[in-house]
């Protein structure tokens, strides 16, 4: 017969590993407070209007053509302007992200994607150059936030909570 210290020894069950990755169900347990649901709230919001903004360009294209005085090739470089940007800011920020305060991290980057955004408004026609490159920086404040954020999530909710979590947050990508 198995001792204690034996049946503690066996590995954990498959199920448990798939389930939630701990053979205790404490994790399932721990309440998420007010605060965590506020959070999960607000961070919900910012993804709608991170998708949004990611995809109002390819709507008012033809407006931001004619306002620029721009082809069909030189309207492609807006988005792959945004995507070459954030492709290659995603992992530098996510790197960030494992060493230092997340909430920081994913703080400036919103506040550079708006102020991208915000000051984008105001380029005069004569600098479609510059409408260019905040298009860029828009990349970057937009990778900030799509790589800290989940992990944000993941911090304040365990087990089940946290797959209803980030099942909330990530609906916001078809609705945005």
């Amino acid at each position: 017969m198995g001792t204690d210290s034996e049946s503690s020894s066996k590995p954990r069950s498959a199920t448990k590993l798939i389930d939630g990755g701990s053979s205790s169900s404490s994790d399932d347990e721990r309440p998420a407070s007010g605060y965590h649901y506020f959070a999960l709230f607000i961070l919900c919001i910012i993804n709608l209007l991170n998708f949004m903004d990611r995809y109002t360009v390819a709507a008012v294209l033809t407006d931001i053509q004619d306002y620029y005085s721009i082809n069909d090739s030189e309207a492609g470089l807006l988005q792959t302007v945004f995507i070459v940007f954030y492709t290659i800011f995603a992992p530098i920020c996510g790197y960030l992200g494992d060493r230092y305060n997340r909430k920081w991290i994913m703080t400036i980057g919103i506040c550079v994607w708006s102020g991208a955004v915000l000051s984008s408004t105001f380029i005069p026609k004569e600098y479609f150059v510059v409408f260019l490159v905040l298009r860029g920086i828009v990349g970057i404040g937009e990778a900030s936030y799509s790589t800290c954020s989940p992990t944000l999530i993941a911090d304040m909710f365990t087990g089940k909570r946290r797959s209803r979590a980030l099942m909330l947050f990530y609906f916001a990508i078809p609705v945005g």
